[in-house]
Formats: structure tokens, sequence, C-alpha cells
């Protein structure tokens, strides 16, 4: 890998991080509209979230899906242009483009035109669900234990 793409590489999962820690933080913040009713041990809507990734979706998968790509879209609408473009880049859509442009002599000097729903769908699919996979307590294992969640 080219030094360059290494760099971009490299800022690109580190600005990951930091949205999916930012969307984990939001979601243990939201105590007061938890889906899985009054009697369960889970007690925010990350614990649901993960109960869910880690058993079975419940019907309201959706608006946990919902939930988690409002924070995340609202988060890439806050980077730099330049934090979008990495990230960007390490999307199919993005190494399309950085190919054409490796076809092209001389290479365009324009900045691509990065689609931020790209990005968003790129950091719940590579940081955000794989950090609801790992992520356990006691809470979410009564709950998946008690067969709501599994």
């Amino acid at each position: 890998m080219k030094p360059e793409h290494r760099i971009v590489s490299e800022l690109a999962e580190v600005v990951c991080k930091r949205i999916a820690w930012q969307t984990r933080i939001a979601l243990t913040k939201m105590t007061d509209c938890r889906l899985s009713g009054d009697d369960s041990p889970l007690q925010n809507t990350r614990d649901e979230i993960c109960a869910q990734v880690q058993g079975q979706d419940s019907i309201f998968w959706p608006a946990y899906k919902d939930t988690i790509s409002g924070f995340v879209s609202g988060f890439v609408r806050k980077l730099q242009r330049f934090e979008i473009e990495a990230i960007w880049f390490q999307t199919e859509e993005g190494w399309d483009w950085l190919y054409d442009q490796g076809l092209l002599d001389p290479p365009s000097e324009a900045r691509p035109a990065c689609d931020e729903s790209s990005v968003a769908n790129y950091i719940i699919q590579k940081h955000i669900g794989p950090m609801a996979e790992d992520w356990s307590n006691q809470r979410i294992r009564d709950y998946i234990d008690s067969g709501y969640g599994g």
C-alpha cells in the first residue's frame, strides 16, 4: 500500500472510531425511550441495540437502525471535508473513484462528490455493528438468557 493510501486509511479509521464512540455515548444516554419494556433488565438504548445484535431482532429493529443512522449521519455532517473524503475512500464507491483517477493521464484535480450516506453506512457496518456485537454486560446477558433476546 502506498504511504498516502495508508495515511488516508489510518485517518479514516481514527475518525470512524471517534464517531462510533460518540454514537455509543449518545445511545447510552437514551434511557427514557426504551422499547424493551419497563420490566426489562436493559437500562438504555445501547443495551437494547447490543441485545438485538447479539440475540434476535425484535419488531422494533427498524427503529433502532433509524436511531443509529440518525446519530451517525449527524456526526458525519459535522466532519471536515477531508475527513469525509478519507472515510469515503474506504467505501467501494470511493475506491472506484480513486481507481478511475489512476487511469486518467494526468489525473483530475477535482475533488470527489462524496456521498455522506455512504460514509454513514460504512461507519455503521464497519464500526457500530461490530461494537454492538462485542459489547456485553450482565443486563444484556440476562435479557438474552431470558428468551426475549434470542
